[in-house]
């Protein structure tokens, strides 16, 4: 028999591989940046869990208020 430290361990639910960034200055950087970018502000506005057709209407409305 072997010992326990010889079996492989199981994952734990919920855990999540940790996420490979892109190298920096690339267009898939970029792309990510801004992601996080509009999440931020529609965060600020308090539609950050909005679905994305209320997050569009919010945005259309608000730019034209200016």
């Amino acid at each position: 028999m072997g010992s326990n430290k010889s079996r492989p361990r199981k994952r734990k639910k919920g855990a999540h591989q940790p996420q490979h960034l892109p190298k920096v200055g690339t267009a898939t950087e970029n792309e990510r940046l801004l992601h996080e970018e509009q999440h931020a502000v529609m965060s600020q506005m308090g539609l950050g869990n909005a679905g994305s057709g209320t997050r569009t209407a919010a945005t259309a409305s608000s730019c034209t208020r200016s």
